[in-house]
């Protein structure tokens, strides 16, 4: 088996790759991309059971064959090297590795690739395709409210909504909630709801620039992501996604518009003087002002700040957040003015942004003033 290949290239998918490989796998062999060449094409494989990682590479083949490889020294020699043509050859009867550069010559002992787990594969599926740009910017708008508490397994993935009217991507940690929703007709398509690891979401986010479409395909136990030269193949969360679409609320009459960067800006400073339990912050509407306080008494510690806002729907308006929840919704949206749907002090906010193409709510639960 032997291959030549752009050192740069490599490392590129190999990159991408890794963040399939486990810092403590349950096999020794799960530390190794597994190389796959046939003919001129070179497939590298990663794998930690949750997730699997598969990037197709173009290369000069001179004998096909299959070996495991140790990520990390692959990885710890290609980063040494600049751009340049290294070739890579395998006995495959022991599987010794060499690597040819124009610096000289590198060897290690590779792995028996009999002992690599097999992937999943993609039978009795269906699949939808959507845009690459909108699934990125779906995953860059819902992954932050995902949960880290285990002990809620469901809402520490992505929930993933197919219906006919599109794809809904769903994220929340029971503070905060995002559903970003990409506008697809999808009549014939039976509706489908599964729930993918946020870690396998994140992987999928880094490999979406570089294509226009990706191809989603379902299967009863995983989820199939292919753009055009890299598939990723996660393991669905085997649990029930909570009923979100009962605490949207779909009657907040009150509308404060705010310049988001001004908003997010005096968000971040106050914090600085929030009691760092609650991160509470207090806002008040008072005309065409938005006046943002905070009072940690245990540190002695108090801000206040004005900024311009617009009040429709009311002579003014007293709220409480968790200014962090608020600033992580803020980041993540583009638009230079938004606008809070909002109706009590104990009711949740709203921020509501559409496009021809998607539509992303926010709702951000209201902290009890005093509590």
């Amino acid at each position: 088996m032997e291959f030549s290949v752009n050192s740069k290239i490599l490392l590129s998918q190999l990159n991408i790759a890794y963040g399939a490989i486990s810092k403590n796998p349950v096999l020794p062999i799960m530390e190794d991309f597994l190389f796959e060449v046939k003919g001129n094409t070179l497939k590298v494989i990663a794998t930690d059971l949750e997730t699997t990682i598969i990037s197709t590479i173009d290369v000069d083949g001179k004998g096909d064959g299959t070996v495991a490889i140790p990520a990390n020294t692959l990885l710890q020699t290609l980063k040494t090297m600049n751009d340049i043509v290294l070739t890579i050859s395998v006995n495959t009867e022991n599987f010794a590795v060499e690597i040819v550069s124009f610096f000289g010559n590198y060897k290690c002992s590779g792995d028996n690739p009999s002992d690599f787990p097999t992937p999943p594969d993609d039978t009795d599926s269906f699949g939808i395709t959507v845009d690459s740009n909108l699934l990125k910017k779906g995953i860059n708008s819902t992954i932050f409210a995902a949960s880290s508490d285990e002990l809620r397994l469901a809402m520490t993935g992505l929930f993933f909504n197919v219906q006919k009217d599109g794809l809904y991507i769903v994220s929340t940690d029971a503070h905060k909630l995002v559903e970003y929703h990409m506008k697809y007709d999808f009549n014939g398509i039976d509706p489908k709801g599964v729930i993918i690891p946020s870690n396998s979401c994140s992987n999928l986010e880094k490999i979406l620039s570089g294509s226009e479409t990706t191809n989603i395909t379902f299967t009863k136990n995983n989820a199939f992501f292919g753009t055009n030269n890299t598939t990723i193949i996660s393991r669905l969360i085997d649990a029930k996604y909570p009923d979100y679409k009962g605490v949207i609320p779909t009657d907040n009459p009150i509308f404060a518009k705010v310049s988001r960067k001004d908003i997010l800006g005096s968000l971040k400073r106050t914090l600085i003087y929030a009691n760092k339990s609650t991160n509470q912050v207090v806002l008040n509407y008072d005309g065409n002002k938005l006046n943002i306080s905070t009072t940690d008494f245990d540190m002695g510690k108090e801000a206040k700040e004005s900024i311009s806002a617009e009040l429709i729907g009311a002579d003014s308006f007293e709220i409480s957040y968790n200014a962090k929840f608020v600033a992580e919704m803020l980041n993540v949206i583009d638009n230079e003015d938004i606008e809070f749907k909002l109706k009590s002090k104990s009711s949740a906010s709203i921020i509501d942004i559409e496009t021809e193409t998607d539509n992303t709510k926010f709702l951000i639960m209201p902290v009890l003033i005093g509590g």
